[in-house]
């Protein structure tokens, strides 16, 4: 295979081709240098630079390459760019010791031999592309720097100078040849193998070189005696050599052409091959004779032992030539070359069907098996007519009928073709909607839409695509439900599943004017004296026209508002009317039963909800009228008994008497001109309300006794409780308990009063019972609450207010509540107080509660108590 880079080698430059030449050799040096070095004229050529020296170099698998080694890392070295490339570094196998292999030469391509400086001069065999080095066997001499094959046989410049042939199927068995050092010529590093002459005879002329600082000397190989070459002439140390071989010097290669199609590249057939096959040799002229061997490639057998062969294929096939010149010696007098012979099978089309699209049609990508790059679609058989590439957007407009008939074509220059054709037809929709056009609708009203399509009938299936102005959606069906709530367009367009683009074909639409219901307000059935008076016809969206009529839906007599009849007016009695209104979309009717009769005299009562009430306490007063129904409107007066001031003007009154209190109602009927009043009484009885008197804080020694209970309008039942509203445990007025009775203090003690009637009023104070005297009231005293209050207007005691008696006293939130807890007012210490009044109603005698806050030096309390209203 070697013999093949010759073609690749051509291409370098003239003067480096020249260069490569008998009596040449690579050499590294210690300066990272490897030169061409020419022995004949002790000169030399820098061919690659690296930035650390090579331990030694070794023929590449090309003529442009060498292997480099140092240390375990492995160098490829192209000579046409200079480049040093590490290719790894080796993996040792089989060897455990020191490893430094500074001798390396070339076994075959891919392998390389190198000895170990270090332990016993181990052989290794290089696998370059395993990056893996294998201990072969010690030779027992530690290489001083490099290998070289001289007449078939291995040669070691080992340490001390000494030349030693190494046998690689056992390295124990290598020898020693002798010294190679001389006078001046005693620090030997390498051994090159150069040709001299004859370069492309079977037996050139060689000389086996050893290398030694920067000089070189010819070697006897038979006792290792050495002669001058050159003395001196590299410009750095010398480390290692390597060959420049006969197969570089004088190759051969051999092209095979295909003879039909005059290329040596892989050449295509469609189904079958038939040609004949030429190996031509270069040079021509052998220096021997040529032979031939032909092998399909992967076998061993002969097929052929002539220039040329003959071949008749079905399937692709790869072709080896070798040819070997007699006249040149092994292993540099063959080469080999191979032609690949491609047979491609007939190519298939994967048809399309009748296609129908819409609008546009992309031309898609024309499938199968080997279909030609060139294949494309054309509107005549066989490649005529206008062309269509892949990917082309056709039209109705670029035929000339409807549907067309494409055609599928494309060749190889290997005669294989392909056909097919196809019918293409553009297909369209027409859609209507039903109801369609401008549509006047009632809001809220339902409409089903239905879309038709012509043809009727899909190509696939038919789905629809249905959208409006408010972005309702919709299902994909023909017919849809459309429920009106604003001025809409309802739009639809189908698509086809059976069509290419066949995606929102045919159009339709409906407007909708979504118009205001018309909703009439029903009356009841009425019944008239001498003359009925048609009201006013209320309700929402009416158009104005609205009118009443003797028959449903507008038909019959027709009345307006406003308008009198009178019995003779109608045939039968009782008569249905109707209320009747439409806009054109929405309308509406309501009917009433009228009625001729005596008029029923108008009355009116009174209800409470009780008749006898705690003073203070708030009653309900409903007014009803008879007949519930007026002719015309109600309307409602009330008074109390004797006065004129109007209380309410509702059918309801709301009331807190104080005293005994009659109350007037007055009923007016709008439709009635005489009789038209009626007026009703109701008397509120008002109970007297027990007052009891407030009792202060008790402070007692050792024992209490209950006080009697004062007040006003008290039951005589009236006792003091442990808990609120008389519950708890009860004591009389002038019981008397001890310090025991309770288990702390201060306790709050409730006096509690309620009549026949439920009228009921309590004061709480606080009870502490000591041991001990009392501690003294603090002498100054801040403020002073008054006990009562009589509202009466008589210029005493009609307000309740705090009086302050220390000026730096400052107070807040003061708060008064009735009995049930009920806010009644909050105070500023700055305003004239409490004028015992609600919502400028005034409240009964009672007893009401106090809270409030002071601060004084700094301290702030929460007071709290009860006071007394009596009127």
């Amino acid at each position: 295979m070697k013999k093949l880079l010759f073609f690749c080698f051509i291409i370098l430059s003239a003067t480096f081709v020249n260069a490569q030449a008998v009596n040449t050799a690579y050499l590294c040096l210690s300066n990272g240098d490897i030169v061409l070095a020419d022995l004949s004229s002790c000169s030399s050529t820098v061919v690659a630079t690296n930035t650390q020296s090579m331990f030694d170099i070794a023929q590449g698998d090309s003529a442009t390459t060498l292997y480099g080694i140092r240390d375990t890392e492995l160098y490829l070295i192209n000579l046409n760019t200079g480049n040093f490339t590490l290719l790894g570094s080796l993996t040792i196998i089989g060897h455990s010791g020191s490893f430094r292999v500074d001798s390396l030469v070339k076994e075959q391509n891919g392998v390389l031999l190198g000895v170990n400086k270090n332990g016993q001069g181990e052989l290794f065999r290089i696998d370059v592309a395993a990056l893996t080095a294998t201990n072969l066997g010690a030779t027992g001499f530690n290489s001083a720097g490099d290998l070289t094959y001289f007449d078939g046989d291995l040669y070691l410049s080992a340490t001390n100078s000494e030349l030693v042939q190494v046998n690689v199927a056992n390295p124990s068995a290598s020898f020693l040849i002798g010294s190679m050092a001389s006078s001046g010529f005693g620090n030997v590093f390498g051994v090159v193998t150069i040709i001299t002459a004859n370069p492309c005879s079977a037996t050139p002329t060689i000389e086996l070189v050893a290398t030694g600082g920067r000089t070189t000397k010819f070697v006897d190989v038979t006792n290792g005696n050495t002669t001058n070459n050159c003395t001196s002439f590299s410009p750095s140390d010398i480390f290692g050599a390597a060959e420049v071989t006969s197969d570089i010097l004088c190759p051969i290669n051999v092209e095979i052409i295909d003879t039909t199609r005059m290329s040596p590249d892989p050449t295509s057939y469609c189904s079958q091959a038939t040609t004949t096959l030429s190996a031509n040799a270069d040079p021509t002229v052998a220096l021997g004779t040529y032979s031939y061997e032909w092998r399909e490639q992967g076998s061993t057998m002969i097929i052929g032992t002539n220039s040329t062969l003959p071949i008749n294929i079905n399937t692709t096939t790869v072709y080896e030539c070798t040819i070997t010149d007699s006249g040149i010696a092994p292993p540099d007098n063959f080469a080999v070359d191979a032609i690949t012979i491609i047979v491609e099978p007939m190519p298939t089309w994967t048809p399309l069907g009748n296609i129908y699209v819409n609008s546009t049609y992309t031309l898609p990508g024309i499938t199968g098996t080997n279909v030609p790059a060139n294949s494309a679609y054309y509107t005549g058989p066989n490649g005529t007519g206008i062309l269509y590439n892949i990917g082309d957007v056709v039209t109705e407009l670029d035929f000339i009928t409807n549907p067309v008939t494409l055609y599928i074509y494309g060749d190889e220059t290997n005669g294989c073709e392909i056909t097919g054709q196809f019918d293409l037809e553009f297909v369209d929709v027409q859609l209507t909607i039903a109801p369609g056009g401008i549509q006047d609708i009632c809001a809220g009203e339902t409409v089903t839409l239905t879309a038709t399509p012509t043809p009727a009938t899909a190509y696939g299936t038919y789905t629809y695509n249905w959208t409006d102005s408010q972005n309702t959606v919709y299902p994909n069906t023909d017919t849809i439900v459309f429920t009106a709530t604003v001025d809409t367009t309802v739009a639809v367009m189908v698509n086809d599943s059976g069509v290419e683009n066949g995606v929102d074909m045919g159009f339709d639409m409906t407007d909708f004017n979504v118009l205001t219901p018309v909703d009439i307000t029903a009356i009841t059935d009425q019944t008239a004296t001498s003359t009925f008076t048609f009201p006013t016809i209320n309700g929402t969206g009416l158009t104005t026209a609205e009118r009443y009529y003797t028959q449903p839906n507008g038909m019959g007599t027709v009345y307006d508002a406003g308008d009198i009849v009178n019995a003779s007016d109608f045939t039968t009695l009782p008569v249905t009317l109707y209320m009747y209104d439409t806009n054109g979309a929405c309308e509406d009717q309501e009917s009433f039963v009228l009625n001729f009769d005596t008029p029923i005299s108008l009355t009116v009562s009174i209800n409470a909800t009780a008749n006898d009430f705690c003073a203070g306490e708030i009653t309900n007063l409903t007014a009803t009228p008879n007949p519930a129904m007026a002719q015309g409107t109600y309307t409602y007066q009330w008074v109390e008994q004797g006065t004129t001031a109007v209380l309410s003007t509702g059918n309801t009154l709301t009331v807190t008497p104080l005293v005994n209190t009659t109350y007037e109602c007055t009923v007016t009927d709008s439709g009635l001109t005489t009789n038209n009043t009626a007026t009703s009484t109701i008397t509120i009885n008002v109970i007297d309300v027990p007052v009891i008197d407030v009792i202060n804080n008790q402070n007692s020694t050792t024992t209490f006794t209950f006080p009697t209970i004062t007040g006003m309008n008290l039951s005589g039942n009236e006792m003091f409780f442990t808990q609120p509203d008389g519950l708890g445990t009860a004591y009389n007025a002038g019981d008397v308990i001890d310090r025991i009775e309770f288990a702390s203090y201060p306790i709050t003690i409730y006096a509690y009063d309620v009549n026949a009637s439920g009228c009921s009023d309590q004061v709480s104070f606080n009870l502490v019972i000591t041991e001990d005297v009392i501690i003294p009231e603090p002498e100054v005293e801040l403020f002073h609450v008054p006990d009562y209050m009589t509202p009466n207007n008589d210029g005493y005691h009609d307000y309740w207010q705090i009086e302050v008696l220390e000026p730096s006293v400052q107070f807040s939130n003061i708060y008064i509540f009735d009995r049930y807890g009920k806010l009644l007012k909050q105070l500023s210490i700055d305003g004239p107080g409490w004028d015992a009044t609600y919502n400028n109603n005034p409240l009964p005698s009672s007893s009401y509660w106090y809270s409030f806050e002071y601060t004084y030096n700094g301290v702030t309390v929460l007071e709290k108590g009860f006071f007394a209203v009596k009127r």
